[in-house]
């Protein structure tokens, strides 16, 4: 049996032998492996614990619930005789072959692939080989080898169960194909080095942080008297039903001190185990993704405690290539990993707790248990929670390649369409601006000085949506069931995963409606392009010479 997007047997069309084949590839321990495309249908984070399966098949590891359909997932680390990946690395891919599904429990994710077919290695099995010999092919990708995993060799595998697909609309399909895209372009991105830095900025300091090191940011958020003030300690915040220690930032790196403030922007960071740190913030910047050549060295005499960070950033060289050029020439990027290693900062954010609140808002009466607790099974994950049209909405993060400052001025209107704002230069390649506010048909934005441009990378080239103005990134959770989101009948249903997520504003957790721009992307583009093909198969005679 051949797997799809495998190199087909001699004899077949020349065509199709030059056709190439495409490869997520993933990582287990030291051990690259890669799965066709067209077999995988999304990337999942792995729930901890993983849910027991009662079941004799060797490597069955668990199951896992996605969107009300529970998913045996196989540890095939043991069958391919590797250890089990790392409890903080492990992802679950969901496999699909002949209408079936199963989750494959592996490392990360390493990007897609691209391979002819007369690269790949074919490995024969002798008759009565043993049906654990998952691998059916290799090829040589950046330096190392890759082995390929044989679905149809899995799907073999003996008293290994798998579940039917549930049909699917063609909404859901392309949302998961959008979703299943951005993991493996920015786990691309993540494999040729680049980094997500986060820029924000304290009086007129500025400082950078890994976007992975980010719980979350509060755009404001009350500051509330707590037995912790003192110090570097100003108090503590409730953010999703916990009290989160909040620190003055400029004092804690040794740059200054913040003024003491009932009210404030943060950023809360993550800390080994369940620990939450609040840093006061003056506001964001910028996300921006850097090269390790881009990086600069802090001098120890310049910076009072320069162990706390990784590096500079010249933002002056940056702002030329694209990014949005923040006030301060250099910024300098925090080691969230030496932060951790501070003894009192450890412990103060391992105190972060349960709150005491007890006026906290109570869900609807008529919301049940099962309402409650049917989550998406990746749990939480960043969103971007803006604002269009009037409306907030929110986007998964890795969806957002940068966020860019939106200026008519770094326009060239090169388009009638109303929802097209024209074109501008971005980091040597040329970037469309979409108004999102005139695809939802709704009125354009009020501020265009708040205004800001997300830009998505595609398969093809990459687009920007303009919006009216950011709110914050925070974690969110997907809300069970196929609840339309959509607030007014004049929104296409296209924008939407047609879901919502219950992500932290300000304190309170509110129900967002869900805007996959990826999806909305993609399905611009492909109008755009079947648009052009039909005026390019329209009769000569019948044509408008401009």
């Amino acid at each position: 049996m051949t797997p799809a997007l495998l190199p087909a047997p001699e004899g077949e069309a020349q065509a199709q032998a030059q056709a190439k084949a495409m490869f997520g590839l993933v990582r287990i321990a030291d051990v690259h492996l890669a799965l066709p495309v067209a077999c995988m249908r999304e990337v999942l984070p792995c729930p901890e614990p993983l849910p027991p399966l009662p079941c004799p098949a060797e490597g069955l590891c668990g199951c896992v619930e996605v969107r009300g359909v529970m998913l045996p997932v196989l540890d095939v680390s043991s069958l391919l005789g590797q250890a089990s990946p790392a409890t903080d690395e492990r992802i679950i891919i969901v496999l699909r072959w002949q209408s079936r599904l199963l989750g494959i429990l592996a490392g990360q994710v390493e990007g897609m692939a691209s391979v002819k077919p007369q690269d790949l290695m074919r490995l024969q099995r002798p008759g009565g080989a043993n049906a654990r010999a998952l691998v059916s092919h290799l090829f040589e990708y950046e330096g190392h080898s890759v082995s390929v995993l044989d679905p149809a060799r899995i799907a073999e595998l003996p008293d290994v169960p798998w579940v039917d697909e549930p049909q699917r609309s063609p909404e859901q399909r392309l949302s998961e194909d959008a979703q299943l895209n951005a993991t493996m372009t920015l786990a691309t991105h993540q494999s040729q080095h680049l980094e997500s830095i986060l820029l924000f900025h304290c009086a007129d300091r500025q400082l950078g942080v890994s976007a992975l090191d980010v719980h979350a940011t509060v755009p404001r958020c009350a500051i509330l008297p707590s037995p912790l003030r003192g110090g570097i300690c100003q108090g503590v915040i409730r953010h999703h039903g916990r009290e989160v220690p909040v620190v003055d930032t400029l004092a804690l790196l040794g740059l200054g001190r913040m003024p003491q403030v009932n009210e404030a922007a943060l950023l809360i960071l993550r800390f080994p185990g369940q620990g939450l740190l609040g840093l006061l913030l003056d506001g964001v910047s910028d996300i921006l993704r850097i090269a390790p050549s881009q990086t600069l060295r802090i001098p120890s005499l310049a910076v009072p405690q320069a162990a706390l960070f990784r590096f500079a950033l010249d933002l002056r060289t940056l702002a030329t290539e694209g990014s949005s050029g923040s006030s301060g020439p250099q910024a300098l990027v925090l080691d969230v990993s030496a932060l951790h290693r501070q003894a009192n900062l450890a412990g103060l954010a391992s105190l972060a707790g349960a709150s005491q609140d007890k006026a906290a808002p109570a869900r609807k009466a008529d919301q049940s248990l099962s309402d409650l607790t049917r989550r998406d099974a990746a749990g939480s994950r960043p969103y971007l929670y803006f604002q269009s049209s009037g409306q907030g909405f929110a986007c998964p993060l890795e969806q957002i390649s940068e966020i860019l400052p939106f200026t008519a001025a770094d326009l060239a209107r090169t388009s009638t369409e109303a929802n097209v704002l024209g074109m501008m230069a971005h980091r040597g390649e040329t970037l469309t601006v979409i108004c999102l506010a005139a695809v939802l048909a709704c009125r354009p934005p009020e501020d265009a000085g708040k205004a800001r441009v997300l830009v998505i990378n595609t398969e093809h080239e990459q687009v920007g949506f303009a919006v009216e103005g950011l709110r914050a990134i925070a974690p969110g959770r997907a809300l069970a069931g196929n609840q339309s989101a959509t607030t007014s009948s004049s929104l296409p249903a296209i924008a939407y995963a047609k879901s919502l997520v219950e992500i932290d504003i300000e304190g309170t957790p509110h129900s967002v409606p869900t805007m996959d721009l990826a999806q909305l992307a993609a399905t611009l583009l492909a109008n755009a392009q079947q648009a052009q093909q039909s005026q390019q198969a329209q009769d000569p005679r019948d044509r408008v010479i401009h």
